[in-house]
Formats: C-alpha cells, structure tokens, sequence
C-alpha cells in the first residue's frame, strides 16, 4: 500500500503541500456532501427494520384472538339465557306500538275540521278560477295586439320598398331625354309642378327615412309584446298548476271526511279511542321498563362472566403492550439515537468506499 499523502508532504516543496492541502479539503468536502445525501436511503432502511422490530417483540395477536373467543362465549351464553325472553319483549313492544300509531291516526280524523279546510280550499280555488279568466283574457289582449303590430311592420316595410322604388325610379327619370320628362344632363330645378325635381327626391327620402323608423318601432312593439306573453304564459302555467293541487287537496280532504262517515258508521267514537290509547300507552310503558330491566340483567351478565374468564386481564396486557409498542416507535425518533444513527451511517459509508475515517 502506497504511504499516506502526510508522509509525502513534508519532502514536497512549499507550494506542493499547499496545493495537496487545498486538494485534500475539497475532496473532504464533496465525500460529505455525498454522506448526507445518502443519509436518507440509509434512515428509510433503518425505520423499516424498527418498525419490523416492533411487531415482532410487541406482538398482541394472540392476545386479542383470547380475548373475541372470550367475548363470543359470553355472548352465546347469554343469548341462550335472555335472548328468547327479550325477543318475545322486542315483538310484543313492536306490535303495541304500531296499535297505539293506527289509532292516533284513527283519531286524528274525528279532530279535523273539515267545513273549515274545505271553505279555505274552495276560497282559494275561486280565486285561482278569477286569475285563470283574467290571465286568458289578458292573452287574447296581447295576441291582438301583437297581430296589429306585426301588420304595422308589413306595412312599414311595404312603404319602404315604394320610396326605394321611388328613389330609383328618379335617379333613372333623370338620364332620360326631354320628351320622357328627363334633363338630358341639364339641371334639375329645386321645385317644379310638371316636371322633376330635387324637392321630389328629398320627399322620397323623407318616406324611406319614416318607413325604417316605423320599422324599429315595430319591431320594439312586438319585443315588448313577446315579453309580456311570456310573463302571460308562465302565469298561466302557476296558475293552472296551483289549481290542479288545490283540487287535489278538496279531494283528499273530502276522502279523508268520508272515512270518519265510515268509522261512525262502524261504531268506531272518539272517547273510546282515547282510552284505548290511554291503556296501551300504559301496558307499553310497563313492557319497555320490563325490557330495559331484562337487558341491564344481560349486560350484568356478560361483564360478570367476562371478568370470570380473564378477559379485563387480557385487555389490559394489549394496552399495555400497545403503549410499550409506542414508546418503542417513538424512541427511534429521538435526538440521541438519530446521531447515533448518522455515526453509524459516515462509519458504514467510509469503510463501503475504503476511506479511513481520520481522513
């Protein structure tokens, strides 16, 4: 092996030793460079093997599997002893309380006050029939008035095709010879009786210019027609949706009315509901303390065989073991072991590379 660059350095020149100096330190500089940035490779593989370690030494899976086993046992026995008894309960309540909501519902037909309900439907689809006959009164208003506007636009639009038509026609009369009423190039005078003049042109210009006014005005008119049978239509769809309900709820409420005609008819009277629900609320309250008596028992027992069979002993070892378990993860991350562990990686990286480590 080659003897170190010390041992060369003091034989070299002044100037050598500095440069093999300055070369050593940036050599230095980059291998650290190149250790730190291997450290994370290095601590992901390390936190694995710790956590690996953790589930090897702080293992709580046959623990847990006693304590199921344990808690199933219970739970089978104690359904044998309650679980008949408690479901005879369950069905009995179930079937005590659906009477109690038929005949709530039985009374609350005798308590309604059908003439009120049905004067207040009637009123309000009266004054939905009166909307309806204003609204289709207003419609054929707007459909009128949107015809008299569409046949002011042809109109306009007829009127404009004349003055063009009239325009034309002057520009044309004016090339023609003196015999067809033209100037034959000669000047035209301002106003003339018989004959053609700049006054005819500007009176047919003054009628173009008032048809394309009459025509934005129209088309403004029937805009603002269409809006309005728009507002007209929707209205129109309210209301007749709003009828519809309403002569669904005097249906319902004359059925509803009906079934009390039924029920008197049957004998059926409301003091005798009311005291049948009276009863049943009673026996209902009498059975529901009877099962909540019945399934404290149950509980009571269950914590008593649990307790006879070990199970708080166990959970108490899986707690422990977990918090254990814990501390052991959480001790990885501790200011001490994570130096410790960046020695161990420059020591490990140094020999990997053959440097030694005082160089």
């Amino acid at each position: 092996m080659t003897a170190p660059i010390e041992e060369h350095a003091n034989k070299l020149p002044k100037g050598h030793t500095l440069l093999i100096a300055m070369f050593q330190r940036i050599t230095k500089f980059f291998r650290e460079v190149r250790i730190k940035a291997d450290f994370p490779r290095y601590e992901a593989i390390k936190q694995h093997a710790h956590i690996v370690e953790a589930e090897r030494r702080f293992d709580t899976r046959q623990l847990e599997k006693e304590t199921n086993s344990i808690a199933d046992q219970c739970l089978k026995a104690a359904n044998e002893k309650f679980g008949l008894e408690t479901s005879a309960l369950q069905y009995e309540i179930s079937t005590i309380e659906s009477q109690i909501k038929s005949k709530r519902q039985t009374l609350a037909i005798f308590e309604r006050d059908y003439k009120s309900e049905l004067n207040q439907l009637h009123d309000r689809k009266n004054a939905l029939l009166d909307d309806k006959a204003l609204l289709i009164n207003e419609m054929k208003v707007l459909q009128a008035e949107r015809s008299t506007a569409q046949e002011s636009l042809q109109d306009a639009y007829s009127r404009l095709e004349s003055a063009k038509d009239s325009i034309d026609s002057w520009y044309s009369k004016s090339d023609r010879t003196p015999w067809l009423f033209g100037n034959s190039g000669k000047k035209l005078p301002k106003h003339s009786i018989f004959g053609q003049s700049f006054g005819d042109l500007d009176g047919y210009k003054r009628d173009r210019g008032a048809a394309v006014s009459d025509i934005g005005d129209c088309k403004n008119e029937i805009s603002n027609i269409k809006s309005r049978q728009s507002t007209n239509k929707r209205r129109r769809d309210e209301n007749k949706e709003a009828l519809a309900k309403v002569f669904e709820q005097i249906d319902a409420t004359k059925a509803v009315r009906q079934q009390m005609f039924d029920l008197k008819q049957q004998g059926v009277k409301p003091p005798l509901l009311k005291k049948d629900l009276s009863d049943l609320s009673t026996y209902l309250s009498n059975r529901s303390s009877l099962l909540t008596q019945l399934q404290n028992e149950r509980r009571t027992f269950i914590a008593q065989m649990e307790g006879q069979m070990g199970i708080w002993e166990r959970k108490a070892a899986i707690e422990a073991i977990k918090a254990r378990k814990a501390q052991f993860l959480d001790d990885f991350h501790t200011p001490f072991n994570h130096e410790a562990r960046r020695t161990a990686h420059r020591e490990q990286w140094l020999a990997e590379h053959g440097v030694r480590p005082n160089q």
